[in-house]
């Protein structure tokens, strides 16, 4: 897979441009827009519904109600690629061994692409925008094991870009200046399993789900969230459709417009300030197109 090296997004090298005193930062003090279901603009209707759903959602794909379901699994219209491009630097994923293919394949409701997609997008991203860093954070596993992505990992990706004894000053938490100081290789790239990031000793990532479809009780749970220190922390602002929500909605991009969460996300953050003492670190939403909100996250680190 290629990549141009030109985009015409201004964001697509939003690292590279950040002042020497931010990308001296530990990157948990950096703001980062990232996407929530990363992955799940590819779903499948052609195949089964996915390991991850109940029997009542089995039984709806086996009567013809792929759609609906796809209509709610789809939290993104943007492939990998143009979210990369768009500025996005965390990945929200769930992963699962295919039952029939025995893949290991992305999954919300559907079934999504093979891992090694993912794998090959993200490198060749970074092969080309040297300075970017990635976040993979693998929140979710059906039917495997977080070793069993690791594998997949280690063995499609450039090995170079994964290990945390690349680093310049390996004792010393990632930032970018350290990344991209490094005498060793390009580690770009930090794989998150079980919440821990893969190669460090103590670097692990925080990432509350709050499960409220009403606006104002998540940014009330936001609001009272507190940073784990010397970690990722993650502001998830999205909301949870329930039964009642799919009932009266036909898509969650039709639930998301009509709740304006997107917009009232984007006002909340702008209240807020990255870096130390309860900072801002990585934000995700749905439709991360919507409302400037890339804009938003990337801006906020003027502030640090």
């Amino acid at each position: 897979m290629t990549m141009a090296a030109s985009t015409g997004n201004g964001n697509t090298t939003w690292m590279s441009k950040l002042p020497e005193p931010i990308s001296n930062l530990p990157l948990y003090y950096l703001a980062i827009p990232g996407s929530h279901n990363s992955f799940s603009a590819d779903l499948d209707r052609t195949q089964d519904v996915s390991i991850d759903e109940p029997g009542a959602i089995k039984f709806l794909g086996k009567i013809g109600g792929k759609g609906i379901i796809c209509n709610w699994g789809k939290c993104q219209t943007l492939s990998i690629k143009e979210q990369l491009e768009a500025g996005i630097r965390y990945l929200d994923l769930r992963i699962c061994r295919n039952p029939k293919s025995k893949q290991l394949t992305f999954l919300h409701g559907l079934y999504g692409r093979p891992v090694e997609e993912l794998i090959a997008n993200v490198q060749s991203f970074v092969e080309v925008f040297s300075k970017e860093v990635i976040l993979i954070d693998v929140n979710h596993l059906y039917g495997c094991s977080a070793d069993d992505v690791l594998r997949v990992f280690v063995s499609k990706m450039d090995e170079k870009l994964l290990s945390k004894d690349r680093l310049a000053d390996s004792s010393q938490p990632p930032s970018l200046s350290n990344i991209w100081n490094s005498k060793y290789g390009t580690p770009r790239v930090t794989l998150f399993l079980n919440n821990h990031a893969c190669g460090f000793d103590n670097l692990r990532i925080y990432s509350p789900w709050h499960n409220t479809d009403k606006h104002e009780a998540l940014f009330q749970k936001l609001d009272t969230q507190k940073n784990n220190n010397n970690s990722f922390n993650v502001s998830q602002g999205v909301l949870t459709p329930q039964t009642k929500t799919i009932l009266t909605n036909h898509s969650l991009k039709a639930f998301v417009d009509k709740t304006g969460i997107n917009s009232r996300f984007m006002e909340w953050l702008k209240k807020k300030k990255s870096g130390r003492e309860n900072g801002i670190n990585i934000c995700i939403c749905d439709f991360i197109e919507c409302n400037s909100y890339i804009d938003t996250v990337i801006g906020m680190n003027t502030e640090c």
